[in-house]
């Protein structure tokens, strides 16, 4: 939507400046007292143009930094809450990820993979990117569980990119406290 207002902008900043170069007499052109206004107006509409296809594109990025939805089942006939993809994959919260505390987890996979990698990655960077591999699933049962640990240096949204065999499967995204 952002997009689409800032390229209408965009298409009568393009009409102003044709007509004043071609028709410097036209009734439009006369609405503008002088030069200086008109140069103003041009210049507050390429400041909202730019700033909604700015808009536009950093919507674009909170988008994919959203926390993962929660969802609930049951692991060991015990109700467990998990983020990520209904009966797809989640990782299990029994306790709130927090920053330099070593964060014990299962990662819930209700589709059979080979070995899994995970890469964690923070929003904004700042940290280099943590590089795991689990391959041993806890119990035979669906959803198969792979016991995973975590430190979290920083705190912040953080990125899950789950893949298997260089095959991107899902992404999980948490917030560390």
């Amino acid at each position: 939507m952002f997009l689409f207002l800032g390229g209408i902008i965009f298409i009568l900043i393009v009409i102003f400046v044709i007509l004043y170069y071609f028709a410097p007499h036209s009734e439009m052109m006369h609405a503008f007292q002088n030069t200086r206004s008109f140069v103003i107006t041009i210049f507050v509409l390429t400041s909202v143009g730019l700033y909604l296809v700015g808009a536009h594109f950093n919507g674009l990025h909170e988008a994919r930094w959203r926390t993962s939805w929660l969802y609930e089942t049951t692991l060991d006939d015990k109700p467990v809450v998990y983020a990520g993809s209904e009966s797809e994959i989640g990782l299990v919260l029994n306790q709130k990820p927090q920053k330099d505390v070593l964060f014990e987890s299962e990662l819930a996979i209700w589709n059979p993979y080979g070995e899994l990698s995970i890469e964690l990655s923070r929003k904004w960077g700042g940290t280099e990117p943590i590089e795991m591999n689990v391959s041993d699933p806890k119990g035979e049962n669906l959803p198969y569980r792979f016991p995973i640990a975590i430190t979290f240096p920083e705190d912040g949204i953080w990125k899950l990119d789950v893949t298997t065999e260089g095959k991107h499967i899902k992404e999980i995204i948490i917030e560390v406290e």
